[in-house]
């Protein structure tokens, strides 16, 4: 720290309470953060020195990313793998190149026809994946968390869609007694799944966010890295 009226400089030290960020960004970063908002102190920031002494070490890795990363090459044995399947489950949206991406995701499943793959679908449109995909006899379908199952309609347009379907994520906020009656009224169905008690789902971004909920009149909306003009008539629906 500096202070105007000193030449010299002065250390101060401080023993900081810590527990894992639920987003990772450099501590360094957030006390630079901090100490820049003095109000009307005199003291300026000088050279700032940080050494993490705790566990959680500036570079521990970020945890698993729960989707199928299409926006680089696949890698069969990177996969998750249960009860003989390998499991791609798909991002809800792709915030670039899907085309592109899908084209990458198909030519990969065939590029493996001896392995079994299970591609999770979390968004209504991955149901034109699905036609495309379904012709090859070793590649089935389970309906992730983000589409989910609340009730017989749904399961019923969902089933009648997707060829191959292991099994089917029910609504993530729905009642037990509610996934009860559900499971039992699809009889010879594929199996009903409920997600993990405690279980936090990922966030995630809709494309047409600003339409809807921030139209702004000669603006400019941003979300996420995202940026474009936004204009607002006197008609809106």
């Amino acid at each position: 720290m500096r202070h105007p009226l000193f030449s010299e400089p002065f250390t101060w030290e401080a023993q900081i309470p810590f527990e894992r960020a639920q987003s990772r960004r450099a501590f360094a970063d957030i006390a630079v953060d901090l100490f820049r908002e003095t109000g009307d102190s005199l003291f300026t920031l000088g050279r700032l020195g940080f050494e993490n002494r705790s566990p959680l070490a500036d570079g521990e890795p970020e945890p698993t990313h729960p989707f199928a990363d299409l926006s680089r090459p696949l890698v069969a044995a990177g996969l998750s793998e249960a009860s003989g399947y390998r499991f791609l489950p798909l991002a809800p949206v792709a915030r670039e190149n899907e085309e592109e991406q899908h084209r990458r995701l198909a030519d990969f499943l065939r590029g493996h026809p001896d392995e079994c793959f299970a591609v999770g679908l979390s968004n209504i449109g991955h149901l034109s994946l699905v036609r495309e995909l379904a012709s090859l006899p070793k590649v089935v379908f389970f309906v992730d968390f983000h589409l989910y199952v609340a009730n017989r309609f749904a399961f019923s347009l969902l089933s009648r869609h997707i060829p191959s379907l292991l099994f089917v994520y029910f609504w993530g906020e729905g009642e037990e007694g509610d996934f009860r009656k559900l499971d039992e009224s699809l009889d010879n169905a594929p199996l009903l799944a409920r997600v993990r008690a405690g279980f936090r789902p990922p966030l995630f971004y809709g494309m047409g966010w600003s339409h809807v909920h921030c139209i702004m009149r000669a603006g400019v909306a941003r979300n996420a890295g995202i940026a474009w003009a936004a204009s607002q008539s006197r008609s809106r629906k």
